[in-house]
């Protein structure tokens, strides 16, 4: 079976659309990356500005601080073996991908307050985490769920899963977040942490990106780690007092 939802309805990436903080929250982060970029994005910025010229640096949003759209173009045109109109090299392309993963992180609430992160890890794909978790309780053994979906998509995912570090950079084509249930089906030796074949202690959650194992916890502490990221009613979280303009009306968040 495969389900799908309306664009307007979509909560696989941050739906500005009809999510009034997370809307607030994306634009109060554009806002403070744009006015307040550290060092290394500015001088990167400068050393763009030498290559691109100045319409293609305003129209691709580089004079706000604005990485995504410049990388979109740059790996559409190397993933069709094609030769770039700019002079990039190698160091150039990675920190394109580095700086375009801190800019969505930074929208969706990476990198500042505490409660801004919460909320925005909450609105982004908190929904979506908990409709994996109520799957996960049910323990249906053998059955595989696939979700296809956007890069920025994963971006919040990593965050929420704690899976985000300075090393990161932005997921390459066809990445992919495996959050699996294991059973422990072994009585442990005493001192172990499995004490019992019934006990809470016996599901395992291990997670795994593009393939390689990040880590592996129990469920309960799996739980616990999402306790304070996921929505308890996602509809009256989106909601803010003072109601402002959505970003959807300008197109792209990003």
């Amino acid at each position: 079976t495969v389900y799908t939802l309306r664009n307007h309805d979509e909560y696989l990436t941050p739906n500005t659309r009809i999510c009034e903080k997370m809307s607030q929250i994306i634009r109060s982060g554009r806002e403070e990356w744009m006015k307040e970029p550290n060092t290394n994005v500015q001088k990167f910025i400068s050393e763009l500005k030498e290559i691109v010229t100045d319409e293609q640096f305003q129209m691709l949003g580089l004079n706000k601080n604005n990485f995504v759209r410049y990388r979109d173009w740059v790996v559409a045109i190397l993933a069709h073996d094609l030769p770039l109109p700019w002079e990039l090299d190698d160091r150039q392309i990675k920190e394109l991908d580095r700086f375009g993963l801190e800019q969505v992180a930074k929208y969706i609430g990476y990198g500042r307050d505490a409660l801004t992160l919460e909320t925005g890890m909450k609105l982004s794909l908190g929904r979506y985490v908990s409709e994996v978790i109520e799957e996960i309780k049910l323990k249906k053994e053998g059955i595989l769920y696939l979700t296809s979906a956007h890069d920025t998509t994963l971006i919040p995912l990593l965050i929420i899963l704690d899976l985000m570090d300075n090393t990161r950079s932005w997921p390459g084509f066809c990445s992919d977040i495996a959050i699996e249930l294991w059973e422990d089906l072994h009585v442990a030796e005493p001192n172990e942490m499995i004490t019992n074949a019934t006990s809470d202690n016996r599901y395992y959650i291990r997670i795994l990106y593009n393939g390689e194992e990040q880590y592996k916890v129990l469920l309960s502490e799996f739980e616990e780690l999402l306790e304070t990221r996921l929505p308890s009613s996602w509809d009256s979280e989106c909601k803010v007092k003072h109601g402002g303009k959505l970003l959807s009306e300008s197109g792209s968040h990003f």
